[in-house]
């Protein structure tokens, strides 16, 4: 069965046609069928029958057009379906978008004759007699589909040289359509070809008067180019027209290693005949593989561009679009005098000479949209390439792979490949050593490559060896004239001054990332500005966005950075960087270790947070940062810091070798009373790591102290009794009262922990006399805040009321509003316990409101 729609609605059965009913009953089998295969809803084919005026009946009479329908055409040509109904029967409209759409993918002489079948299938005017708005929206569709048809067909016989033969039915067209400057362009080309210069001339300027007195503009580029070739009397290469084929594809590498799911995703974006031109973007640093990739993926797909392989290297915005335009019409059998001299009309040349042509364009480097625009062919036929350092916005239709690294595994392979896998199975270690000093960059590995395949005898193990120094690693990165540095240069060198600057300070940063406000310390500007720089070096591929304004450096690219800083302004931007640091370091102790920050930390900034959440946050976001930094930073950096963390630590002063661990231990202890305990874990084990017991056995006293509460509160009581021993031995060693006490205190905890209660009291008594006798008598609210958990938990309320009242004013006196509110919400409870309902009302309510701002409850 078989429906025609382009022109009357019919209906085949064989040699017999069908009665089909009222033309609304037509309409209704029409917004079916060409709907494709799609469900069309009742309410949806009540709107097309009768537009906005439908009778109250309408819904049944809608049935009974599709009832009656089934019955001429039988019960399963139309389904009823959830959401309405649905015709899948063969039709000549479908036929000849086939047929479109094979004639795309042709060579020239196969589509015309796929183009003469496709226009076969109009018997008239599509849908004649069907009434309504709808049918006309239809019909003027239609039309214009069946007019580009005409048109392509007419290029198809101008490109096989039947100018005179087509001179006819284009001015029939351009008569009945003459601002469709298509045709106005196929006529004037005819007439040219066809030695009729003078009526061409004619065309374009009818048709340019007829644009400024019906829309007040001109002729478009491409017109005005064909009718500028007339008057200067050069010959005209046709829309299409057979010339050259040019394959302008570099070779690609024999080694090319990795990256088969973006080549795969590549090469189906390129696939044509989608009614739309592919554009792909590739873009990433320098060196990460962009013009690899694309030529590689450009030889994949070349056996579906027959027409030919455009080619070239804008070298980062050094070679104008109006040079490459210059190359692509010679390749396209242009002569120099065919080339016209300005860029707008050389753009529609090459967009004329492309027209339904099947040619891919490769444009590799190019600084800019700009520079892309005036080199996109026009026809859904090409496709494009594009790679860019930039990140190329404003093509229309673009699609944009942004390249990652080499995977270790797959930058082992293109090792191997080119140095031979019998030297990478020998030294496997120093193998993987070069590649992760190469920090997956396919550039570095290659030239790392090159360097070994040159000298047969070098052991990789040598090689490694040089670049495991940061400091040279940059320079020994060179293969010949090929090198790293001169590959980042040719991104680093046109940035404005702003921006280079801000290239080579925040490279200067020691941490795995840089939060912008941490960027805006660096480079002594407001966040604004900041965030506005570090974007623009995203955009151009010299920086890289973690997460919302956060912002890192690839390895490479950090020491490139590193190494065009001037010393004087390393020197002061590096003491921003710590100063912010150690600013923040500050608001997290005045929020969860007030009373160690007074009364040192006046006067100096600290950065401010609305409570224990956020000063958590930031702790949690930083801590990788502020130990690097800090590891960083020079002995006259960390003099100035040393009373804040004699105070958060409790010793007397901080040596410059122990400054890293202190801050740490702070942390630590701040990361503890935010009842965070994997990250108080995590924090003190590594100050533990940075310390020599022997050597500084208060510190280490300490941290052991600590993390035997953490461990304790996580549950893990057997390693938190280890580091209790640990920390009471390095304790007595230390000899003072502090390291002393606080390991009491831990083992006092632990054993609480453990459900070892009347051990616990006992431990928590001993450090809160080892302070009293050490001549700190404000600390023992320490250890008591600990007894009174001892004795709530042990039945003994009473006992805990006695201890919490007389340490409360003890954590007062310490400034210490935190563990004063903890303090005062146990005898509160205590209070209860022991049946006075206006103690425990009144405890309470003091604590709620000392331990507001904290938003933290023990």
């Amino acid at each position: 069965m078989y429906f025609e729609l382009l022109g009357p609605v019919r209906c085949l059965r064989g040699e017999e046609e069908l009665d089909l009913g009222s033309p609304q009953q037509r309409l209704t089998l029409a917004a079916l069928l060409l709907a494709g295969g799609r469900v069309v809803g009742l309410e949806q084919l009540i709107d097309i029958v009768w537009a906005d005026e439908p009778p109250k009946s309408a819904v049944n009479v809608v049935r009974q057009y599709l009832s009656r329908l089934r019955a001429i055409l039988g019960t399963e040509m139309i389904e009823s379906v959830a959401g309405g109904y649905r015709c899948t029967g063969t039709t000549d409209v479908a036929d000849f978008h086939r047929l479109l759409s094979e004639a795309a993918q042709a060579p020239v002489a196969e589509a015309h004759t796929l183009l003469h079948r496709a226009l076969e299938c109009w018997r008239g005017e599509p849908l004649a007699g069907l009434p309504g708005a709808w049918a006309q929206g239809q019909r003027v569709r239609l039309a214009e589909t069946r007019l580009v048809a005409l048109e392509s067909r007419a290029d198809a016989d101008l490109e096989l040289g039947r100018h005179a033969e087509v001179i006819a039915e284009l001015s029939t067209l351009h008569a009945a359509h003459p601002m469709r400057e298509r045709l106005s362009g196929q006529l004037m080309l005819a007439l040219k070809r066809a030695g009729r210069p003078a009526e061409a001339i004619a065309v374009y300027t009818d048709t340019r008067l007829l644009l400024a007195e019906e829309f007040g503009v001109d002729p478009s580029a491409e017109l005005a180019a064909v009718y500028q070739q007339i008057i200067a009397d050069r010959p005209i290469i046709a829309a299409g027209a057979a010339g050259p084929r040019p394959a302008q594809l570099p070779a690609g590498v024999p080694d090319f290693t990795g990256k088969r799911d973006v080549v795969r995703d590549l090469v189906e974006r390129l696939q044509v005949g989608t009614g739309t031109m592919p554009v792909v973007g590739v873009s990433g640093p320098g060196g990460i593989g962009k013009s690899t990739l694309a030529i590689h993926v450009a030889h994949a797909v070349r056996k579906n561009f027959p027409d030919g392989q455009l080619y070239a290297n804008l070298r980062s915005g050094d070679l104008a679009p109006q040079e490459v335009l210059a190359g692509f019409l010679r390749a396209l059998g242009c002569a120099d005098r065919q080339i016209p001299p300005a860029l707008p009309e050389r753009a529609a040349l090459l967009r004329s000479l492309l027209a339904d042509k099947r040619v891919l364009v490769v444009l590799d480097d190019v600084a800019d949209s700009g520079q892309v625009e005036p080199l996109l062919p026009g026809s859904a036929t090409c496709a494009v390439i594009i790679t860019s350092r930039v990140r190329p916005a404003g093509i229309a239709g673009a699609q944009l792979t942004i390249l990652d690294l080499l995977p270790a595994d797959e930058g082992l392979q293109l090792l191997e490949r080119v140095t031979g896998p019998a030297r990478v199975m020998a030294e496997p270690r120093a193998a993987a050593d070069l590649v992760q000093a190469c920090g997956g960059l396919p550039l570095a590995v290659r030239i790392v490559a090159s360097r070994l395949a040159a000298r047969p005898s070098m052991r990789l193990e040598s090689l490694a060896v040089r670049l495991a120094d940061a400091q040279r690693r940059i320079n020994e990165l060179k293969a010949g004239q090929e090198t790293v540095a001169s590959c980042f240069a040719l991104g680093y060198e046109p940035l404005p001054p702003e921006q280079a600057r801000a290239f080579r300070l925040l490279a200067l940063a020691e941490g795995p990332d840089l939060p912008v406000e941490a960027a805006a310390a660096v480079l002594g500007v407001a966040l604004v500005e900041a965030e506005e720089v570090c974007e623009a070096l995203v955009d151009v591929s010299l920086l890289e966005t973690s997460a919302p304004g956060r912002y890192r450096y690839h390895d490479l690219l950090r020491l490139y950075g590193r190494s065009l800083a001037a010393d004087d302004e390393q020197a002061a931007a590096s003491q921003r960087l710590f100063e912010h640091y150690m600013a923040g370091i500050r608001g997290v102790c005045r929020v969860v270790l007030p009373g160690f920050v007074h009364p040192t930390g006046a006067g100096r900034p600290e950065l401010s947070f609305s409570g224990a959440p956020s000063a958590r946050a930031w702790m949690r976001a930083e801590q990788a940062n502020v130990a690097a930094t800090i590891a960083g930073s020079g002995r006259e950096g960390l003099l100035g810091e040393v009373p804040l963390l004699a105070e958060v630590t409790g010793f007397a002063e901080v040596e410059d070798v122990i400054f890293l661990p202190a801050v740490l231990l702070a942390m630590g202890l701040g990361a503890q009373r935010m009842a965070a305990t994997d990250e108080a874990i995590a924090l003190l084990s590594e100050a533990l790591a940075q310390v020599d017991a022997h050597v500084h056995p208060k510190m280490s006293a300490m941290i052991h102290a600590l993390l035997a509460m953490a461990l304790a509160d996580d549950g893990s009581i057997t390693d938190a009794r280890r580091h209790v021993e640990q920390g009471l031995k390095f304790g007595r060693l230390a000899g003072d009262p502090h390291s002393l006490g606080v390991n009491q205190m831990a083992q006092g905890i632990v054993c609480f922990r453990a459900g070892e209660l009347d051990q616990a009291a006992e431990h928590l008594l001993a450090s809160a006399e080892t302070y009293r006798l050490g001549g700190l008598p404000l600390r023992v609210a320490w250890p008591a805040n600990r007894l009174m958990l001892v004795y709530l938990a042990a039945g003994r309320p009473k006992d805990a009321v006695a201890v919490g009242e007389e340490a409360v004013p003890l954590a007062e006196a310490m400034h210490d509003p935190l563990l004063a509110g903890i303090m005062l919400a146990r005898l509160g409870q205590a209070w209860e316990e022991l049946g006075d309902t206006q103690q425990a009302r009144r405890r309470r309510t003091e604590a709620a409101t000392v331990l507001l701002p904290y938003q933290l409850m023990d």
